[in-house]
């Protein structure tokens, strides 16, 4: 090969390398280590064991890139909503219905009357999982009176108030 030919080689395949290095590399998450921390946090939170959860494969790590995992607590359907807070799969979940802890709702019913009973339906187990805004009723009775209260949902936190509505 000739200087100048050799010269033009080089000097080609220098100029292909500012193409090379704009290539961008993408770092996929691992959803399976995501939806296991999920899984643990929704255990501890509530007294459970670890329910399955399932997030979307294929997640690139973006700071603010957000996604929607989902699983079952006491065989109710519950979205996680995902966000990305760094660069090394650091995420933010955010539940996106209220888990309501029934037991406390009727503690908190029952008050000091040890002697009441209080019963929230529907109850299929100790944990009901509804929307914000939404609402469900529960008994009070008590050696004196039988009150039925009308319990809403006000956050995702699982907050709620209760109004007095008629007895059943």
């Amino acid at each position: 090969m000739s200087r100048r030919a050799l010269v033009a080689a080089i000097g080609c395949a220098l100029a292909l390398l500012p193409a090379c290095s704009t290539v961008k590399v993408t770092k996929t998450l691992d959803t399976g280590q995501t939806a296991g921390q999920i899984s643990r946090n929704l255990a501890s939170a509530f007294s459970i064991a670890p329910p399955p959860v399932a997030c979307p494969k294929g997640v690139t790590v973006k700071v603010g890139q957000a996604f929607t995992c989902t699983t079952r607590i006491d065989g109710q359907p519950l979205d996680i909503r995902v966000t990305l807070d760094d660069a090394q799969g650091g995420f933010t979940p955010r539940v996106q219905e209220a888990v309501i802890e029934l037991d406390k709702v009727e503690r908190e019913l029952q008050g000091s009357d040890a002697a009441a009973t209080v019963h929230c339906d529907p109850a299929p187990s100790s944990l009901l999982v509804d929307r914000v805004g939404d609402s469900f009723t529960c008994t009070r009775r008590s050696t004196t009176a039988t009150v039925a209260y009308r319990v809403t949902v006000k956050d995702l936190e699982g907050t709620v108030s209760f109004d007095e509505v008629a007895a059943p």
